[in-house]
């Protein structure tokens, strides 16, 4: 199994610049928006139980993307401020969340957002924390926080076929896409995004760190599945040429699958309480 550094290193290379950040998902916010799997109700109510949020309860979004979380979040009613760096995936975030009043989306990212004199009972990323540079990410979280509020972490992890027929299309991926050639079973995917918790805690700043993940699968279209594939970060930094080249290889193998894939993923949310000041030294300035 990797150890953390190879771990977050492995995130730091496909996770672009700031600049960069502010249109990656562009040119595929709405392919993102209809192929990557949601978070279920189920699963949210689950969150916010663990959590502890009140039924009145404001939350901060880091990264809301096109509303992957944020929408069943609002449904729930929370008033919701919602961030997102890419304008075009805060433009259509913004279609898909007109209905709710209660939700502010705004488009800047977490380390240039100035906030208001303001404090939330949760600070929520649903699969980008990892993007939040980490120099001041934990210490701006805090910050943020009512002293009972909790740092939340939701993840959807890589969608994979069975492992029959990944093996098929490891040589394809090998030759464009590495990062993607590996079979990852659930608990190195779980192990992974826990990277992410645990340096939460290394901080200082929160503690009583609870996990839990569910097991999820979905079936594809086998063009579902290869737009899916250009929604991650090792394909979007393809040339559109070898993307290209890619697709119709990857298309190519699973031929023989019939129309559609089954593709397993795990759904998993880290909560960590902050610590609060009277128990704590003065956070500083983020």
């Amino acid at each position: 199994m990797q150890n953390s550094d190879e771990i977050l290193n492995w995130y730091q290379t496909f996770t672009p610049s700031q600049e960069q950040r502010k249109s990656w998902y562009g040119s595929v916010a709405r392919t993102y928006d209809r192929v990557r799997p949601k978070y279920t109700p189920e699963f949210l109510a689950r969150v916010i139980e663990v959590a502890k949020i009140p039924a009145t309860g404001k939350i901060l979004e880091v990264g809301c993307g096109p509303g992957t979380a944020t929408i069943g979040l609002a449904q729930m009613r929370f008033s919701v401020v919602a961030l997102e760096p890419s304008l075009e995936t805060y433009n259509l975030a913004c279609q898909n969340l007109a209905a709710y009043p209660n939700v502010e989306i705004i488009n800047t990212n977490f380390e240039e957002w100035e906030p208001e004199a303001q404090r939330f009972d949760a600070v929520v990323a649903a699969t980008s924390w990892h993007w939040v540079a980490p120099e001041h990410k934990h210490i701006k979280a805090a910050s943020l926080l009512k002293d009972s509020g909790s740092l939340i972490l939701l993840w959807n992890t890589a969608m994979q076929p069975p492992l029959h027929i990944f093996e098929d299309l490891t040589e394809v991926f090998d030759r464009y896409i590495p990062a993607l050639a590996k079979y990852k079973d659930p608990e190195t995917q779980l192990s992974e995004v826990r990277i992410f918790a645990k340096s939460a805690i290394d901080s200082g700043l929160f503690s009583e760190l609870r996990e839990e993940s569910r097991s999820n699968q979905i079936n594809y279209s086998i063009d579902d599945y290869l737009q899916l594939l250009t929604t991650y970060s090792p394909c979007i930094a393809l040339s559109p040429e070898c993307r290209h080249e890619l697709l119709g290889q990857l298309r190519e193998i699973l031929g023989h699958c019939g129309d559609r894939i089954p593709l397993a993923y795990l759904s998993a949310f880290h909560v960590a309480s902050k610590i609060s000041m009277g128990a704590s030294r003065s956070l500083p300035s983020p």
